[in-house]
């Protein structure tokens, strides 16, 4: 996947997975194993809310995004992968779920509300390192 000169990822192709976010509890142990593991690196960037969203690198381009989840929003949240869907537009998801869909870095993707996007632990990540 491409991106922009802002780092984002460029469009994705209609109904292809173009996004990847980890949600984990604790954000340094979470960076510390996939950049040993995998050899990721991380840019912060600040959130609307003042958290820091963390945009994990690979070979200088983004691949994936980790986010902390934090009490008392997030409590009985697990920690796990939430994964995002292209769409065209809007209209091209089922009329009962286009509410739930935004625009995101200039096309429309599913939001983090959505039912179209999955969240799972990943068995690839044990529990304790984040």
């Amino acid at each position: 996947m491409s991106t922009t000169s802002e780092g984002c990822p460029t469009k994705a192709a209609h109904g292809t997975f173009c996004w990847n976010e980890r949600l984990c509890w604790d954000v340094e142990r979470a960076k510390k194993f996939y950049a040993d593991a995998i050899g990721w690196t991380f840019t912060s960037m600040p959130t609307p809310t003042g958290e820091t969203y963390w945009c994990a690198m690979q070979d200088g381009r983004p691949v994936a995004g980790l986010f902390t989840l934090t009490s008392p929003y997030f409590d009985g949240v697990p920690e796990g992968w939430m994964y995002y869907l292209a769409v065209d537009t809007s209209t091209a998801v089922s009329p009962k779920r286009q509410p739930r869909v935004q625009s995101c870095c200039g096309r429309s993707s599913t939001s983090r509300t959505s039912d179209a996007s999955q969240s799972s632990t990943s068995p690839a990540a044990p529990a304790a390192a984040g």
